[in-house]
């Protein structure tokens, strides 16, 4: 489908704060709609990239009127010291008092970051409906903010998202531990990412490089497999604050402490390995409903793989997106 013009002039403007974290200064923009804001969406953007890929639809939104916001991850983006620092969110339990170690580490302090960004956006437009949006490790994050900071925000779209089934993240959990105390956090190992990413090229017929997965838009595939800040390595680091995010969103415990209220859609591509082709997004959103989440939908995009915002059928995406804020969070406000 062809993109559409971009008709508006639409204000972009960067902010940065120090991490929650203490070890790096995290980066930010905003994209400003002309006139009154109907509503904000921030978004958390997955491993390995950065909010900058998400302009194109950043701006579709905001020409009717939504306020899109987002940061780079620690360790993505300009969220770094130095090149070094990719993949690499900050040292363990950086900064954490004795008695709240544990679980607030790295993860703990990405997601307190998110909130950071959401009072920036607040400020920048209150008083109107919130959305947040993950995708891929993104929506690993976003799910444990609904769990932490969940009355902040009115609606969230969970993209790109997947499950773990508890004995395979244990055993990643331990490989992972020993290779960072064996070779150190800024380790990068291709044996173990290979073994945690390696299958996801496995249904793509003649794939041309190690990230077919993530899209079938041989342009859009190309910019990400030629961009330095795309798919590079994680560091054991990095690997260790994905895998307790996941870890932390798969408790029920955790799970029960959304609150019922938010409204939820959840999309993803049929042909999308983190996600097992559909499998795991469906399990997540029956484990959510059953959980009690009142207002939850779901949509899966046959034939998209990893990056639906970044497949051949973007605009299409763009537009359900755009229409579940405009009735779930737009209309509803006002009724």
């Amino acid at each position: 489908m062809a993109e559409e013009n971009n008709n508006k002039d639409i204000e972009v403007k960067e902010f940065e704060f120090p991490s929650s974290s203490g070890y790096t200064t995290i980066h930010g923009k905003f994209w400003v709609p002309e006139g009154d804001v109907k509503c904000v969406l921030q978004i958390s953007h997955g491993m390995s990239e950065y909010i900058d890929r998400y302009d194109e639809f950043a701006r579709y939104l905001a020409e009717r009127g939504i306020l899109v916001v987002g940061n780079d991850h620690m360790g993505h983006g300009d969220s770094i010291n130095t090149k070094d620092d990719f993949g690499y969110f900050a040292p363990k339990e950086w900064g954490v008092p004795k008695k709240e170690k544990g679980e607030r580490s790295s993860s703990y302090y990405t997601v307190k970051d998110l909130l950071e960004v959401t009072k920036f956006a607040k400020k920048e437009a209150p008083g109107v409906p919130y959305v947040l949006l993950g995708h891929s490790m993104g929506s690993f994050l976003a799910r444990r903010y609904m769990m932490e900071y969940g009355e902040e925000i009115s609606g969230a779209i969970i993209m790109g998202t997947g499950n773990q089934p508890k004995p395979l993240l244990n055993t990643a959990i331990g490989v992972s531990n020993f290779l960072r105390a064996a070779r150190g956090p800024k380790h990068r190992s291709k044996a173990f990412a290979y073994l945690m990413f390696g299958s996801y090229n496995k249904k793509i017929e003649d794939s041309s490089s190690p990230y077919d997965w993530v899209t079938s838009d041989e342009e859009k595939l190309e910019k990400y497999n030629t961009d330095e800040r795309s798919g590079f390595l994680f560091t054991m680091n990095g690997i260790e604050t994905l895998l307790a995010t996941i870890k932390y969103i798969q408790k029920e415990r955790n799970i029960a402490n959304i609150p019922k209220n938010i409204k939820m859609f959840f999309v993803s591509g049929e042909e999308d390995p983190v996600g097992e082709y559909g499998k795991q997004v469906e399990f997540v959103y029956n484990q959510y409903k059953e959980a009690g989440i009142k207002d939850i939908s779901i949509k899966l995009y046959p034939g998209c793989r990893h990056e639906i915002l970044n497949e051949v059928n973007r605009q299409e995406v763009y537009a359900d997106l755009y229409n579940w804020i405009e009735k779930n969070m737009i209309t509803s406000e006002r009724q």
